[in-house]
């Protein structure tokens, strides 16, 4: 493996290429990154005096961004074990959920039956910053429901996970690229990982940041503190306390995206354990796919504990399932190519793929 030509991933960061996951500010030994509210769409990174001192560059070698997998740009990756659809069972968490609530309840089912002690996810406040946490209350999981389709630094919760003794298997919540992350920190040998017993995995094809969010809230003269609910249905869709719903171009939303979104390769992620979205299930259900026999664990407690139903997926859903696959594969591997002959000097052997 190359060494990084850069000190810390703050170049990594000016040239989009972070989907601000929040692995390097759990890895770095200085705790020279952290999340600050006045950037909320990046880690901060502090003063290059300490990044001087470092030697391991572990902020550069488990960003998700930098040596993507070449096995990720290949179909046959992609591979499950089961699909189906899923829908909770529980009302209280159907009140809250952005769609079935399947994520959710396999969550609380992992927490009654002990699979985990313990949950990494975010929530929000009331101005849609992201908040991650590290809970074992099943009511802060509950509060946690609902996607923010904003870049969130869950994994920065790991950096606590790691010094406490009362922690030991946690159930990790994030978009693909995340999942991605903690599987390079597992390969360095990062103890942050070990502590994490099941990955659940959201579809994704891109995030913004808050900045762009909020520019796309000014536009439709909204707030958002009055926001209760965003949505990507062939557009971006705003539910506002009054039960209104405000619309807004999701060609016009994808415009300026992030590298780092542009080249990612992962529709659903095949490091997890199991992937969940709606893509293939009817409106108020999941799709949930089983990648590991962790997965099919998890799946089947929440089962039995009643708190989730399931049901064979429709022919015509794994279709569109795989359509978002192959799609997000080509997608990431033509804006790659493109990325590395735009970038390729600047970078070098930091950003090359393995």
């Amino acid at each position: 493996m190359s060494r990084p030509m850069f000190k810390n991933v703050s170049e990594n960061i000016n040239l989009g290429f972070c989907s601000f996951c929040g692995a390097c500010i759990a890895v770095c030994p200085f705790k020279n990154l952290e999340y600050d509210y006045s950037t909320p769409s990046n880690p901060h990174v502090g003063p290059s005096t300490y990044c001087d001192k470092c030697r391991l560059t572990l902020c550069m070698q488990v960003c998700p961004q930098l040596r993507i997998p070449d096995e990720l740009y290949n179909l046959e990756k992609y591979k499950f074990i089961e699909i189906y659809e899923a829908r909770s069972k529980d009302t209280e968490i159907l009140k809250r959920a952005q769609d079935g609530g399947a994520t959710t309840s396999l969550l609380i089912a992992g927490l009654r039956t002990g699979i985990i002690d313990s949950v990494i996810a975010v929530k929000r406040d009331d101005m849609w910053h992201p908040v991650p946490i590290l809970t074992s209350n099943e009511d802060e999981v509950l509060e946690a429901a609902g996607t923010k389709y904003l870049y969130a630094p869950s994994l920065l919760k790991l950096r606590e996970a790691v010094l406490r003794k009362d922690i030991n298997s946690i159930a990790l919540v994030g978009v693909p690229c995340q999942v991605r992350a903690l599987e390079k920190m597992k390969k360095q040998g990062l103890r942050h990982a070990d502590k994490v017993k099941l990955r659940i995995a959201l579809f994704c094809t891109h995030n913004f940041t808050r900045e762009r969010m909020q520019e796309i809230i000014n536009e439709l003269k909204l707030d958002f503190k009055d926001i209760v609910k965003m949505d990507i249905k062939a557009k971006l869709v705003f539910t506002t306390k009054d039960g209104k719903s405000y619309t807004y171009p999701l060609s016009k939303a994808l415009k300026n995206l992030r590298p780092a979104c542009m080249q990612c390769p992962e529709f659903i992620s095949p490091y997890a354990d199991i992937n969940i979205g709606s893509i293939g299930s009817p409106k108020g259900w999941n799709t949930v796919i089983v990648i590991s026999d962790k997965g099919k664990e998890i799946l089947e407690e929440a089962v039995k504990k009643n708190l989730l139903e399931l049901k064979p997926i429709s022919e015509k859903g794994i279709k569109l399932v795989l359509k978002f696959i192959e799609r997000k594969v080509k997608e990431g591997e033509k804006h790659f190519k493109e990325y590395i002959e735009k970038y390729h000097e600047l970078l070098r052997g930091s950003y090359l793929k393995k």
